[in-house]
């Protein structure tokens, strides 16, 4: 067997539309809040919400070095064979510990729905043997169409998506 593929490869992305939305949506927040600034008579809410401006831009920065880091990837197989979410700087600089999922068969459970609706809906928790990796969202993606792809990717590699629901 070939180790060709022993460097990371990409099972699962976000759609470009959801990465621009986060960038966008960051940035204009930066923007409102510098703009509330300029406008409130008050010297002290001025410099708390320049404040609150310097946070939402840094937010922005950060979403964009991100998805330039890790190019909208949301699951990714490693070179040990096991499945994980690729961490931001953030969770990186907060210590948080890695996300991921191993076996050879993995149990994809489809979440229920959020009360609200979502452009990430629906959300997926996969089990593995030892690890899980909750809240995977699929971007309006059905649940079988996600496994159909991923199994289609993982078929080369011996492993196997299979569902399970929860309502």
């Amino acid at each position: 067997m070939s180790d060709a593929w022993r460097e990371p490869v990409t099972v699962w992305t976000e759609p470009t539309s959801a990465s621009v939305m986060r960038v966008a949506a960051r940035g204009l927040l930066a923007g409102l809040w510098a703009t509330a600034a300029l406008f409130v008579p008050w010297p002290w809410v001025s410099a708390l919400f320049y404040a609150f401006a310097a946070l939402a831009f840094l937010h922005a920065v950060l979403a964009i070095a991100n998805l330039a880091r890790n190019k909208g990837v949301l699951l990714r197989l490693t070179g040990s064979g096991t499945l994980e979410w690729p961490q931001s700087y953030q969770e990186i600089l907060l210590r948080r510990p890695p996300e991921w999922v191993d076996g050879k068969q993995i149990l994809v459970v489809e979440l229920s729905k959020m009360g609200v609706p979502s452009r990430v809906e629906p959300r997926v928790t996969l089990k593995g043997a030892t690890h899980d990796l909750p809240n995977l969202p699929l971007y309006r993606a059905s649940v079988a169409d996600f496994v159909k792809t991923v199994n289609e990717v993982l078929a080369e590699r011996g492993m196997v998506f299979q569902t399970e629901r929860l309502r």
